[in-house]
């Protein structure tokens, strides 16, 4: 919790016949069910879900996960429809509260319309009225230690599946590697980059504009000088058609100071199949570059965008004090060490918090906070440790777990206690085993309908 400074203010519970309005995702089908909840059970809110217009699809899901409080009336669905529709509903006197997962500039366009219809509501109360889930443009932090061969290979492979997830189309897509200028592995973790790069395959980068956004941001640096750009092909997608504009483009920013720096590519959120590299300057005096160079220029907002999450890694001969006083003084909301930032929004639905860090200025990556369902007074940051960079990471996108795996964690994750989810977990294959073996002796479903 924070002690120092302003602790992140909990966001506005409604009042009586008051209705708290979720403006739904459009890059996660998850996002939107996991706000209803919030709201609902944690605010105890009755509840207006719009879908967004790149997912109407969910609605059909919801009405079956979400029944029980469909049929009481705390929970209503509706498609969206246009944007004076939008602006309707959110101008109607019965909303007293609207949570959002977008950009800043959705959040700026809600809080205007919710100013032109209740004049008398002052801009603190309006501010107080709007939660927001939104982006950054998330770094990477590789500190300056001495790595083995295997650990840099980790680390690029860490950081590679947290681009490439969804495209790159997350809140959490990690956008920009921070390394020392004297670091003497430098040109190794390169390599390592651009291998796993190739290695795990491209997700397509669907979401509207997010390809039309790479490619000016890269423009930028092209035009610096060739040197700056480097494309890394990858023939391997997951998406039905390969698209070279997936590849992921690796940018030069150079060094803050020097000439030459270009930092557009930080200061703003990609939201698709941009990476670039930041070399800080090297920490003079005897002083250790994570603590005295690289955190206080992530900390400073005027040198990058947002403070939603980041992501930390150090070999394991690296000081362990030195990671701990870096994990207290970095303002992110979410600090992962040594694994992908993606498990601090996991942790969100297990009682951690999902936030922007209270001590960043203004709303770049959202006000209020998803998760806390233990009501953690001043939450200020959720922390997530992985295991030493020498082992094999858990998540790789070139090699992604089995399908029955996949089913039999969430069969655990959806059972009330260890044991019932053992039981239902050794349920669940031998109804598998045993499909799979009486499959050969069962006529085929073509055959069946031919005769």
């Amino acid at each position: 919790p924070m002690q120092e400074k302003a602790p992140q203010k909990e966001t506005l519970t409604t009042k009586s016949k008051s209705i708290s309005v979720i403006l739904g995702a459009g890059n996660q089908p998850t996002l939107t069910l996991f706000d209803i909840l919030q709201r609902t059970l944690v605010h105890q809110e009755v509840v207006l879900a719009k879908h967004h217009p790149l997912r109407p699809h969910l609605l059909a899901p919801y009405s079956i996960v979400l029944e029980p409080l469909i049929k009481r009336g705390f929970v209503e669905q509706v498609l969206d429809e246009s944007i004076p529709a939008t602006v309707e509903i959110l101008s109607h006197p019965s909303v007293g509260h609207v949570h959002i997962t977008g950009s800043l500039a959705t959040d700026k366009a809600v809080r205007s319309t919710i100013a032109k219809s209740k004049p008398h509501l002052s801009s603190e109360e309006i501010d107080a009225m709007v939660s927001s889930e939104l982006g950054a443009s998330t770094p990477f932090i590789l500190t300056d230690g001495e790595y083995t061969e295997e650990e840099i290979i980790h680390a690029a492979r860490i950081l590679v599946f947290s681009k490439k997830l969804n495209g790159g189309c997350n809140c959490l897509d990690t956008q920009v590697i921070i390394m020392s200028k004297g670091w003497k592995q430098k040109d190794n973790f390169r390599n390592a980059l651009y291998d796993e790069l190739k290695r795990q395959p491209n997700q397509p980068s669907y979401y509207p504009g997010s390809r039309e956004r790479a490619k000016q941001m890269v423009q930028v640096y092209r035009d610096l000088g060739e040197e700056r750009v480097k494309v890394i092909e990858c023939d391997k997608t997951t998406g039905a058609v390969h698209n070279k504009s997936d590849n992921v483009t690796v940018v030069e920013c150079g060094t803050p100071g020097e000439a030459g720096y270009e930092d557009s590519a930080i200061k703003m959120e990609a939201f698709g199949p941009v990476l670039s590299i930041v070399e800080l300057p090297a920490a003079v005096n005897g002083q250790e570059f994570l603590n005295s160079v690289a955190v206080p220029f992530v900390n400073n907002k005027t040198n990058i965008f947002g403070s939603l999450s980041i992501t930390l890694v150090a070999p394991g001969t690296y000081d362990a004090k030195a990671v701990d006083f870096a994990v207290e003084a970095i303002e992110y909301g979410t600090i992962s060490v040594n694994t992908p930032n993606f498990l601090g929004w996991l942790s969100a639905c297990r009682g951690g918090v999902w936030c922007a860090h209270p001590a960043a200025p203004g709303r770049e990556s959202g006000a209020g906070y998803c998760g806390n369902q233990y009501k953690v007074s001043a939450p200020a940051k959720t922390v997530v440790r992985g295991s030493i960079l020498a082992k094999a990471p858990i998540f790789d996108g070139a090699k992604p777990a089995p399908k029955v795996v996949i089913d039999a964690m969430v069969i655990m994750d959806c059972s009330h206690s260890t044991y019932v989810g053992i039981i239902r977990i050794l349920f669940f294959f031998f109804v598998t085993l045993t499909k799979k073996i009486l499959s050969p002796l069962m006529p085929s479903t073509d055959k069946i309908k031919s005769d």
